[in-house]
């Protein structure tokens, strides 16, 4: 579900990779939120109910939005990919 944006083809398999490696309790405190991960994927940025309250955060916290990668995490999603996952 993320957006790959403008990030070249390379870039976005470092972000899928690092992406993949977040846990079902890294992301479960973000269910029901859009998060904008680091553009390699390595860490969480910023979350919030609305994409418009996100990219007011990121914005104020000296981010590019278009510079991330955007996912919406639904409840019954978050348990699935992450390390240790058998999906």
């Amino acid at each position: 579900m993320s957006t790959s944006q403008t990030r070249a083809p390379n870039e976005l398999d470092e972000y899928e990779r690092n992406r993949q490696q977040f846990t079902a309790a890294q992301v479960g405190p973000y269910q029901n939120q859009w998060v904008a991960f680091s553009p390699d994927g390595k860490r969480i940025i910023a979350a919030a109910l609305t994409l418009l309250e996100l990219d007011r955060r990121l914005v104020g916290l000296g981010e590019n939005p278009e510079q991330v990668g955007l996912e919406f995490l639904i409840a019954d999603e978050c348990s699935l990919g992450g390390a240790g996952s058998s999906g």
